[in-house]
């Protein structure tokens, strides 16, 4: 999805408080990458993302035809007489991601976007994303520390490459002061 208008659709699209509700309230909703546990979150940008991927079913329809798409009579976007279909990539051993797809998936429907599931091994997935094989994939991390955006989003992880992103990263993860490398991160967050 090259279209920035397009991601924002989905992610507005995508209601945390129902993902929660499949998780039988075991996780909390997150706002960003990173949470209040880990070395480089910045609360001020934690809200800035919470609004900027408020649940808004209306905003995500009004994204979609932002960028250029317009509904169906059978209740799906098309653009250019195609309808959009997305292959979402869900890691099968990793339950909490495989919960969530399918609120994803009702959620997406509910705004006009056909969101198919394909489950893979994480390893398998993983291989799909390097070769670019995806609309849309899960991920799942576990790091202390903002870092984690350099196996993430950095050219040299192999999954992506931006290279104002790179430079992002790269000045963060050398900077000492925890606010200003609070600051950095959330620029991070918000290139991504």
């Amino acid at each position: 999805m090259d279209n920035l208008d397009a991601r924002i659709a989905v992610m507005k699209a995508i209601g945390k408080d129902e993902i929660c509700a499949a998780q039988d309230g075991a996780i909390k909703p997150a706002d960003g990458y990173l949470t209040g546990a880990q070395l480089g979150y910045s609360k001020t940008g934690a809200d800035q993302l919470r609004e900027l991927y408020v649940f808004d079913p209306e905003g995500a329809k009004a994204a979609m035809e932002k960028a250029g798409y317009t509904m169906n009579s059978d209740g799906y976007y098309y653009k250019d007489g195609k309808k959009l279909t997305m292959e979402y990539l869900v890691a099968l051993d990793e339950l909490d991601i495989k919960d969530a797809a399918p609120v994803m998936q009702a959620h997406l429907k509910k705004i006009g976007i056909d969101l198919q599931l394909k489950e893979l091994e994480y390893s398998a997935l993983r291989e799909e994303v390097k070769a670019g094989n995806y609309d849309l994939a899960s991920r799942s991390y576990s790091w202390p520390d903002a870092d984690m955006f350099t196996w993430i989003f950095h050219t040299m992880a192999g999954y992506y490459s931006d290279p104002k992103l790179d430079a992002l990263i790269d000045e963060a993860r050398y900077i000492t002061d925890t606010s200003a490398r609070a600051e950095k991160y959330q620029e991070v967050q918000m290139e991504a």
